[in-house]
């Protein structure tokens, strides 16, 4: 848990969960009764993972772990890091660092290949294609 305005951080384990249809119920390991938890009433609960370590279907990626990726280009060239992972609506878009700094569409056409357990994915998206207007 966090306090969002001190960022004070107490680290709990969840025994136990029960989902209702507006909220759900959690039972920490830390914690034997509801009342000493009023202190953290308004603190945000985080769950910390590694790349990998999440559960997912087939092919499932989550966005925090495109973060920091090596992005390479089909042969292998190293092009840059990924910086930046959001939404546009259409699809994710992936920021790169390089200078200037450019966006991939997150779409298999694009990034064909993501290894996690490396690292680093493949981009044949045309990045040099484009005109950068100051």
């Amino acid at each position: 848990m966090i306090d969002p305005l001190t960022q004070e951080c107490l680290a709990v384990h969840p025994v136990e969960v029960q989902l209702l249809p507006q909220h759900f119920l959690i039972r920490f390991k830390e914690f034997n009764a509801p009342e000493p938890l009023q202190r953290h009433y308004t603190w945000n609960l985080a769950f910390v993972a590694r790349r990998g370590e999440l559960p997912r279907a087939t092919d499932e990626i989550y966005f925090f772990e495109l973060l920091g990726m090596e992005v390479r280009d089909a042969e292998g060239q190293v092009l840059g890091h990924v910086t930046e992972v959001s939404d546009s609506g259409a699809h994710v878009l992936l920021e790169l660092d390089t200078q200037p700094p450019r966006l991939v569409p997150f779409i298999r056409h694009f990034v064909p290949t993501v290894n996690l357990a490396e690292g680093w994915l493949i981009c044949t998206y045309p990045l040099d294609a484009f005109e950068v207007l100051p």
